[in-house]
């Protein structure tokens, strides 16, 4: 696996020559959830993952649906930046 901690418009330049070597990046963490990494790498940035971040303190209703779904009632404690709960 090859990592690429770029953003997207970065990884769009690394993961097309890639490609066509027979390799692309395949792991990233940053803007790589951006939708124009797609518009900028097409084809070239298939099957590639990619973590970001996530709060369960979001008040997005996407993100509370989540919440509430999976985290059992009084489980969903506040976490600091480096994960540690607070």
């Amino acid at each position: 696996m090859v990592a690429a901690t770029a953003s997207y418009a970065e990884a769009a330049l690394i993961c097309n020559p890639g490609r066509a070597l027979g390799s692309t990046p395949r792991s990233s963490a940053g803007s790589w959830e951006a939708p124009q990494l797609i518009e900028l790498g097409g084809k070239a940035v298939e099957n590639t993952y990619y973590s970001t971040y996530f709060s369960a303190e979001n008040q997005a209703p996407d993100v509370r649906a989540f919440v509430q779904r999976y985290a059992p009632a009084g489980t969903a404690r506040r976490r600091g930046r480096l994960g540690a709960r607070l």
